[in-house]
């Protein structure tokens, strides 16, 4: 396994040898594709790493539900577990 500066040699050699080759491509359905590749990692987060791609939608979809107020406050459902149990 690489390490340190090596690695990081690597990973931008990678990086621009596939730069490369999208800039040769004229397949507008193929760079489509690679455009939601991309859109779907989200880069930023490598907590994403070994994830499903099922738990990862799930986890995107709870977010939004939180941004949207379509959530339930800890307390409300632990009363209503109390209730019903």
């Amino acid at each position: 396994m690489e390490t340190g500066k090596y690695q990081e040699i690597n990973i931008e050699a990678k990086k621009l040898e596939i730069i490369n080759r999208i800039i040769q491509l004229y397949d507008y359905s193929l760079l489509l594709k690679l455009e939601g590749i991309l859109d779907d990692s989200d880069l930023e987060y490598d907590e994403w790493n070994g994830l499903s791609k099922e738990e990862i939608t799930g986890i995107k979809a709870g977010l939004e539900d939180i941004k949207s107020g379509r959530e339930t406050p800890h307390e409300v459902v632990e009363k209503r577990i109390d209730d019903f149990i």
